[in-house]
């Protein structure tokens, strides 16, 4: 039986051997290898498996997180965080639904929208000019992702094209609310 290395046995295994050296040889490799919030986060969630295993998960993960967000439109190529920004609201006025054109009366619920997006390598954070006002029942097809963001930034751009493809009345959403401008917030000074 061939003997594995040191990186490809788990915490069990390394127990077993009775050497309280290579328990913390273990976990100083595990805490050089959490670097950033991500690997840390990847680190708690496999704590006991092989240095290896632990290893290639933070690489997977941190391609996934890429992968999934990295902005192809609205911020083309960065790596963002987006804050979604929903809020149910009760209408002081009235108010003209985004998606739809509907009305939507004093003393009525709606959704006011106005995201965040921070990028993850610069710190850069920005948020939408203006807030979107939609009726509760679009709720659910406000973007919590870049990805998302991005998809509807397209549909306005060629609204004539998605026109009520899924509900939303994308040439009234192109007219009343315009394109998803993004405005940078200044950094405050600390005192």
């Amino acid at each position: 039986m061939e003997k594995k290395a040191f990186e490809e046995k788990t915490l069990d295994e390394i127990e077993k051997e009775n050497h309280p050296e290579l328990i913390a040889q273990y976990n100083n490799i595990l805490e050089q290898m959490g670097t950033d919030p991500l690997a840390i986060e990847t680190i708690e969630s496999y704590y006991g498996n092989s240095i290896d295993s632990i290893y290639h998960q933070i690489e997977k993960d941190r391609f996934d997180f890429i992968t999934a967000n990295t902005s192809e439109i609205l911020f083309p190529g960065e790596v963002v965080k987006v804050y979604p920004g929903i809020k149910n609201q009760r209408a002081k006025k009235m108010i003209t639904c985004n998606f739809s054109g509907a009305r939507i009366y004093p003393g009525s619920f709606y959704v006011s929208y106005r995201p965040m997006v921070k990028n993850v390598e610069n710190g850069k954070t920005y948020v939408l000019s203006k807030t979107m006002k939609v009726e509760s029942g679009y709720e659910w097809d406000l973007p919590t992702t870049i990805t998302g963001l991005d998809a509807l930034a397209n549909k306005i751009q060629r609204a004539e094209y998605y026109d009520r493809i899924d509900g939303i009345d994308y040439t009234h959403l192109a007219q009343s609310f315009g394109d998803l401008n993004f405005q940078l917030l200044k950094r405050r000074k600390k005192v």
